[in-house]
């Protein structure tokens, strides 16, 4: 034992390093079998080595980014955000000494704000899922209200966390339902089912506090009976949720009286990641600044009368009001949001409207040649579309996935995997009975376990449709021919 160890072994009054480790019962100790060390280079080359088993979007087509997707990021956008003065940057509660972040975030929020048409864009929040949440709680200090009506089309993770953030107020979420079930030839078109609707809310009259829609939806329907729906139901606030690329070519929810949008800003310039970091985009109206959660950039000037930056109306936040602040954001999404801004401006309003106008392009060409197929329809559903749709197959598309995957493509999001798939025990590539490895978004239909959302980004073009195709011929042809696969 060297003489460090055995000083500070000393100092904790132990006589050994196992008796550090005297709580943990004898029968689930064992010893870690460590290798020596090994030397940097040595392990670069191990962990390359590990990490080369892994197939990413990089390696394989990939049509499963319903909400974290990869996209091509100008090298501007990284190399602007990765500039010391905002890479290490802390919260900029000195405005003196942060006005390169501030004036960074500033712009977020006017260009975010132009492109959803509302007055007001805080500097952003986690995800889409917790903007979601902090919405509803924000309806709820306006009006007072507990019920919050949501469609049941939504996934799991953002009905999960939205429940979760309303539960400490006594809030509740009530589900409707989307038009109803069918297939591409019945002209169901994917969207709202406003008897549903109409129905939640005239039987929890005056107590609801607000409603929430996706434009596009889950389906990746552009449902126009969203536009209508301020109109429909003037008593209740009207929560939307964006995908801020679409913005480009749809109209912006402010143009339509949305009170509160929410939305994920993963797709402005980020990478997936490992499901994240993703950005919270949040955005309502000058009339409800005072409700609104996180925090707030303004422009004001100087003692010189310069044009400068802070963060406003700071007696929202916690670091003032403690437990009766408007929420408890503290370290913020600020260097994704910063990405966001630099990245929209790159693009510009003729860019980002390119970028659409590939993107709808890509989407309608590969639901036709899916519709090509034998079996399958696509899209599920008659309702115009924007970057994604709902394809149906003859089987649980659990088969089909695990399919795709060994053949190196990630195919669609699942809309549901059914806990027992209709396949032998032990099918190569298919989970056994009651096991199921393949995320979805637990959405429980009739039909949903054969459905799954397809999605195109920059990276998928028509070599990546022909690979995908190529492999659900395969996959359809040997199921067709009883190989049960």
């Amino acid at each position: 034992m060297r003489d460090e160890e055995r000083e500070m072994l000393s100092v904790l009054g132990v006589d050994s390093v196992e008796g550090l480790f005297l709580d943990i019962p004898g029968g689930v100790r064992r010893p870690l079998n460590l290798p020596d060390g090994m030397s940097e280079s040595d392990v670069f080359s191990l962990f390359k080595e590990i990490l080369g088993v892994n197939r990413t979007f990089v390696e394989m087509p990939f049509f499963a980014g319903v909400e974290q997707s990869p996209r091509f990021v100008p090298p501007a956008v990284d190399y602007i955000v990765s500039r010391g003065e905002f890479l290490t940057s802390y919260t900029s509660y000195q405005p003196e000494i942060s006005q390169g972040l501030l004036q960074g975030l500033f712009e977020y929020q006017s260009l975010m704000s132009e492109l959803t048409g509302m007055e007001v864009v805080n500097a952003s929040l986690y995800d889409w899922s917790t903007a979601l949440g902090e919405a509803l709680r924000m309806a709820h200090r306006i009006n007072r209200r507990r019920f919050f009506v949501l469609p049941d089309f939504i996934p799991h993770w953002r009905k999960d966390v939205a429940r979760l953030y309303v539960e400490g107020f006594g809030g509740e979420l009530l589900f409707f339902p989307h038009e109803t079930e069918g297939s591409g030839s019945s002209g169901v078109s994917g969207g709202l089912n406003l008897d549903a609707l109409s129905a939640v809310l005239e039987k929890r009259k005056g107590d609801v506090s607000a409603v929430y829609v996706e434009m596009p939806n889950f389906f990746g329907v552009v449902d126009r009976q969203i536009m209508e729906l301020k109109d429909l139901f003037p008593d209740v606030l009207l929560v939307v949720g964006v995908d801020p690329i679409s913005l480009g070519v749809l109209v912006p929810p402010g143009d339509y009286g949305a009170d509160i949008v929410v939305g994920e800003g993963q797709n402005l310039g980020l990478p997936p990641g490992f499901g994240g970091p993703g950005l919270g985009i949040f955005a309502t109206t000058k009339k409800y600044v005072r409700k609104m959660p996180g925090r707030l950039v303004g422009a004001t000037v100087d003692a010189e009368g310069r044009r400068a930056f802070s963060i406003t109306l700071q007696t929202r936040e916690q670091h003032i009001r403690r437990e009766r602040a408007t929420s408890n954001i503290c370290s913020n999404e600020a260097l994704c949001a910063l990405a966001a801004g630099v990245y929209l401006a790159l693009l510009g309003k003729s860019g980002l409207r390119d970028l659409c106008d590939l993107l709808v392009h890509r989407a309608h060409v590969l639901a036709d040649m899916l519709s090509g197929l034998d079996g399958v329809v696509a899209p599920v559903f008659s309702g115009p579309f924007f970057s994604s749709f709902v394809a149906e197959f003859p089987v649980d598309y659990a088969c089909v996935h695990r399919f795709l995957l060994s053949r190196g493509v990630h195919g669609g999001f699942p809309l549901s995997v059914p806990a027992a798939p209709g396949v032998a025990p032990g099918t190569p590539g298919v989970s056994p009975p009651g096991v199921s490895s393949i995320p979805s978004a637990r959405l429980s239909g009739p039909s949903d376990a054969r459905r799954a959302v397809f999605a195109v980004n920059e990276y998928t073009g028509e070599r990546e449709f022909s690979v995908l195709v190529s492999a659900l011929r395969e996959f359809l042809g040997a199921e067709g021919g009883g190989s049960g696969v």
